[in-house]
């Protein structure tokens, strides 16, 4: 099978700080590498389940390698390169030979720093968590209980240990946790006085453990060597809940010391990204823009694999690659630019999942084949089930579960959204803040005060319907039955309790509701009505015997009883946000939402005009010229899945070139909404590609159905049936297309579209 060839990341001169780093990751472990001071290898070291005390995702630690001063002098000969077909940086430099790579089978990240002439070296590690109290509001955002209606919120300190032998260790360790507060809160204080084994937070303890050949401890946190030509470095981590911070480091010199050698690892890691790469592509040539387009692509699809493998979901709002500080791009409410530094463990947003934003890095995996890299989003979801059953039961009085468009890892909503005793008893008084829209039902009502998010409830539908196709495209009957299916009956058992009234047609009335987060006042909102639609059909269209006969009785009968689509005739049919709505409050498109992520109008299917109607009213616009500009807007999924090719194009190539000015790396993408990496940017970007060159459902495939004139392309994507599709075009016309299973399939190939 051909290779495509990878668009390494090269740079000639060395960097000055963090913020000319380069991620390394194996799915589990996250690094962030660069080069400052002329002589120092700095890196920053993180996990996906490092979670401190406050649900805020945390950096193990820094780690500096000084090498002899001049080493990476700005005049001298220097070559650092991002060799992705094996996921390792390579510097280069007139004495220097430096390898780093995360080990794709173990929680190691590893460098070899050959010179040469015998040269001295001093590694060592930078710890800057210590007990203190964290008065700066903007500091405190960061946490899941940003906007607090207390001053404070407290950090401990990082414990340092000391193994054996020639090494040096440390970890945080969580003595307190706000999982018990973020309960009692949301009215759940039962549940967390007789599942206190359960807090997530409290006694979780990472931490890392460092040593190397021809190395010495010299300190605390500091190894040394010297009269050699050649050092290897290996730094293992580990996450465990422990009752003493001590407890770690017996642990952790196991894992050490069973860790292959550097030589006896490279080979399986190398073959590990090999698959990688060989099991999915799309390459485009053509123009300065579709090569942009190709790399962005390929530099997306890295980043999601180097953190897509861990216990818990890859974070929208900077992944595992998060840095120091407020980048250069950060604009602040007021419209100026500004640059503050609270420290690595920062991030816009802070520790919570948002669903809208979260969903974009897995979408894209389906066709990509990376399949496997969706389980820690089902994994997360599925372990909330048995807290979020009580929750809805106390918030709601109804069956089943509803899951925030916001949740902490354990389920619950943040506490700024569901709203703190003194926002609660001014919402319950009638002085809503911004956003709280909806009075309350009555005197206790339990609902979250937060108007962007108190109804929005479609997310976890769509968890549904992205396990649906990933279940499509995989075959893997496992992970329907016990991750899509166990989520998919709770879902809608809620629903089906939740909104039991009936408008004057006869059918279900869905009030009081609202259409995502901009419409804050609506009844029968398309996206909910979609999501219903969907997931229903898409359930009983599961092989024969998958569901209960009851079941499936019961949802048919509900199919029917859903209202239609909303739409409006006014010279055209359009879709619009939902039967009534009112109170803008954000800026989504909720009527293309039967376009993406609910396919029902596109390429091949009733209605297109329909949705090229509605795509040509939507009210908020992607452009080079808005304030939209990226992030989680859809405007490049949507008008691919509509068969676009000019304005897919337009679209894909903004998101390409449109990466965080404050940072080096070209896929940095952000801030746009969220924080740097934005990793919405880059899921849409792969998704509207993947779009643009094949749109697939079970028994039809449609090739290049958004494709523009003068671009080529070379891909290997994943089609429902377990199907692969391995095709050229350039020049034009078909160089070659392949199709597993082709014979039961309709394959419709279009042609290139001009400006």
């Amino acid at each position: 099978m051909e290779q495509p060839m990878h668009p390494d990341v090269i740079w000639h001169t060395p960097s000055t700080d963090e913020h000319g780093s380069m991620p390394l990751g194996n799915g589990e472990v996250g690094v962030n590498l660069w080069t400052e001071h002329g002589r120092d290898l700095c890196a920053y070291v993180t996990r996906t389940d490092a979670w401190d005390e406050n649900q805020r995702l945390c950096k193990l630690a820094r780690l500096r390698i000084r090498l002899p001063a001049g080493s990476f002098a700005a005049d001298a000969p220097f070559v650092q390169r991002l060799d992705l077909a094996c996921a390792t940086v390579r510097i280069r430099t007139g004495d220097f030979s430096i390898d780093a790579w995360v080990d794709a089978a173990h929680p190691v990240l590893r460098l070899a720093i050959s010179g040469r002439e015998a040269f001295p070296i001093a590694v060592s590690v930078e710890l800057w968590r210590c007990a203190r109290t964290i008065r700066d509001n903007d500091e405190i955002f960061a946490f899941a209980r940003h906007e607090a209606p207390f001053e404070t919120v407290s950090e401990h300190a990082d414990d340092i240990l000391t193994p054996a032998g020639a090494a040096i260790a440390w970890c945080h360790h969580n003595r307190e946790s706000m999982w018990a507060n973020n309960l009692e809160l949301q009215h759940l204080g039962d549940w967390a006085r007789t599942h206190a084994d359960e807090d997530p937070l409290l006694h979780r303890t990472f931490g890392a453990l460092v040593d190397g050949e021809g190395l010495i401890r010299s300190g605390p946190l500091a190894l040394s060597g010297a009269g050699h030509t050649r050092y290897t470095v290996a730094l293992s981590s580990a996450c465990v809940r422990c009752d003493h911070a001590a407890d770690l480091l017996p642990i952790m010199e196991r894992q050490h010391a069973a860790l292959p050698t550097y030589a006896a690892a490279e080979a399986p890691h190398v073959a590990w990204w090999q698959a990688f790469w060989a099991r999915s592509w799309i390459r485009v040539s053509g123009d300065a823009a579709a090569e942009a387009v190709s790399r962005g692509y390929a530099l997306q699809r890295y980043l999601f694999a180097c953190a897509g493998r861990g216990r818990y979901p890859i974070k929208f709002n900077g992944s595992l690659f998060t840095v120091s500080g407020i980048s250069d791009g950060f604009v602040s409410p007021d419209g100026t630019k500004q640059r503050r530094d609270w420290g690595p463990d920062w991030r816009r947003w802070g520790g919570c999942y948002w669903f809208q934003n979260t969903r974009l890095a897995y979408w894209p995996m389906i066709m990509s084949g990376d399949t496997e890299m969706a389980e820690p989003l089902f994994r997360m979801y599925q372990d909330c089930l048995p807290l979020a059953r009580a929750r809805t039961a106390a918030h709601h009085g109804t069956p089943g579960v509803v899951m925030p468009e916001t949740i902490t890892i354990w389920g619950t909503w943040g506490n700024v959204d569901y709203g703190y005793p003194d926002d609660r008893a001014a919402w319950l008084a009638g002085k809503p803040r911004r956003g709280d829209y909806h009075p309350p039902s009555g005197p206790d009502d339990r609902h979250a005060i937060c108007g962007y998010l108190r109804r929005h409830f479609s997310g976890a539908l769509e968890l549904v319907a992205l396990g649906l196709d990933l279940y499509a495209t995989s075959g893997d009957q496992a992970f329907l039955s016990d991750r899509v299916l166990p989520l998919a009956r709770e879902y809608l058992a809620f629903y089906r309790a939740y909104y039991q009234r009936r408008g004057p047609d006869g059918k279900l009335l869905l009030w009081p509701s609202q259409s995502l987060e901009t419409w804050q006042d609506a009844t029968d909102p398309l996206p909910e009505i979609a999501a219903l639609r969907w997931v229903i059909g898409g359930l009983l269209a599961l092989p024969a015997g998958t569901l209960g006969a009851a079941e499936s009785a019961d949802w048919s009968v509900w199919l029917a009883e859903l209202p239609e689509l909303p739409t409006r005739l006014h010279g055209e049919r359009f879709l619009i946000p939902a039967k009534s709505y009112d109170l803008n409050l954000n800026c989504e498109n909720p009527e293309l939402y039967a376009v993406f992520p609910f396919r029902f109008y596109g390429v091949g299917k009733p209605g297109l005009d329909v949705g090229r109607a509605t795509w040509k009213r939507r009210l908020n616009q992607q452009s080079a010229e808005s304030w939209i500009k990226g992030g989680w807007f859809q405007d490049p999924i949507q008008a691919a899945m509509l068969g676009l090719g000019q304005e897919a194009k337009r679209l894909v190539t903004l998101n390409a070139t449109t990466s965080d000015t404050g940072s080096r790396f070209p896929a940095f993408w952000g801030p746009n909404f969220d924080w740097v990496p934005d990793q919405d940017h880059g899921g849409v970007l792969m998704l509207a590609l993947q779009r643009m060159v094949m749109q697939a459902e079970a028994g039809r495939i449609d090739l290049l159905p958004a494709w523009p004139v003068g671009w080529n392309v070379d891909f290997r994507l994943h089609a429902p049936g377990q199907r692969v599709v391995t095709g050229e075009f350039s020049e034009g016309a078909w160089q070659r297309l392949e199709i597993s299973g082709e014979a039961d399939q309709v394959v419709e190939r279009h042609a290139p579209q001009s400006p």
